[in-house]
């Protein structure tokens, strides 16, 4: 009686681990395979715990992948831009790698720009009359920043609609591996494993 007494005690303190929202991943993961190691647990519940183990480990995998094609889209976007207004965007954003000091070899936005492949369909004379011909992707490597930022630490709340910044990246030609759907799938996964763990709890 006292050792199941103790189990009992062991077994809510990890459930409470696993069903609190705020909890992160890799601590819902360690909670339940501690769960699923507990002795005097009965099959069923050690194999519905190995199955959270697995279930959680696969979304893990996800929301690396993601965050990574994520960056990749920043790297992309960063890749294009002056070295000066990079600099600029650099202090303002994580995920943005500051370029190393030196001499501009452009001296203006526009021969910056004319070297590159695709000026995005931006019309010649507006981008030699506009005071940040940038303005457009430096919104959008933020948006991707804010995201990036918000996936891994599962702040589901600040992701929102990612329609239009998916339509803005395929209007300069960039497809993104994830959708509002992909994540959203992460997400549900996660609240599945904390329900589980909250109905668990309540029958103990």
């Amino acid at each position: 009686k006292w050792a199941q007494q103790q189990v009992g005690a062991r077994l809510f303190a990890l459930l409470h681990t696993a069903a609190t929202p705020q909890a992160k991943l890799d601590n819902m993961m360690i909670a339940w395979k501690s769960i699923s190691l507990l002795p005097l647990l009965n099959q069923s519940k050690r194999d519905t715990a190995s199955q959270a183990v697995e279930s959680l480990q696969t979304v893990q995998q996800h929301m690396a992948q993601t965050s990574a094609d994520i960056q990749t889209l920043i790297d992309t976007l960063a890749e294009k831009m002056h070295p000066k207004a990079l600099r600029e965007v650099a202090q303002q954003v994580e995920h943005v790698r500051t370029p190393e000091p030196q001499d501009d070899t452009w001296n203006s936005w526009l021969d910056w720009l004319k070297q590159q492949f695709i000026i995005t369909r931006l019309d010649k004379h507006a981008l030699e009359r506009a005071d940040d011909p940038y303005a457009d992707t430096k919104q959008l490597i933020m948006q991707l920043d804010t995201l990036k930022s918000a996936l891994e630490q599962q702040q589901w709340q600040h992701i929102g609609s990612l329609t239009t910044l998916l339509y803005q990246l395929e209007q300069r030609g960039l497809e993104a591996d994830f959708s509002n759907e992909s994540i959203a799938d992460l997400q549900a996964e996660i609240q599945r494993w904390q329900d589980e763990a909250r109905m668990w709890m309540e029958q103990l």
